[in-house]
């Protein structure tokens, strides 16, 4: 069996496309609930991951709002050393203004 992947080595592996922020699936069927996560970029989707940094419920409530909450800190940190958003969690982060105008997504698609 092998040993979790520490964040120390991944740190180092971050800035050369080795890390991703993306989602886990989790719930059950027709009601997703996701989490966000930062994870190596070979992991599978619902495999090992370093952190989870937020989660987002794409279900609406009564008023009609999306559950997202995003550890802010802790995102800004692994975008610093180079960790890369996939395309769906970049459209999250832009719309909690995490992400700039400048490294936010050409089209916001209502994720």
């Amino acid at each position: 069996m092998r040993k979790p992947l520490k964040i120390e080595a991944a740190e180092g592996v971050a800035g050369k496309g080795g890390v991703r922020i993306r989602l886990v699936r989790l719930g059950r069927k027709k009601l997703p609930y996701y989490r966000i996560i930062i994870a190596p970029s070979r992991a599978r989707r619902d495999g090992r991951f370093l952190e989870m940094v937020g989660h987002y419920n794409p279900m609406p409530d009564k008023n009609g709002q999306k559950d997202i909450q995003v550890n802010v800190e802790r995102v800004k940190y692994w975008l610093s050393v180079g960790a890369q958003p996939s395309d769906t969690v970049r459209d999250i982060l832009y719309k909690q203004g995490v992400m700039t105008l400048a490294t936010a997504p050409e089209s916001v698609s209502d994720a």
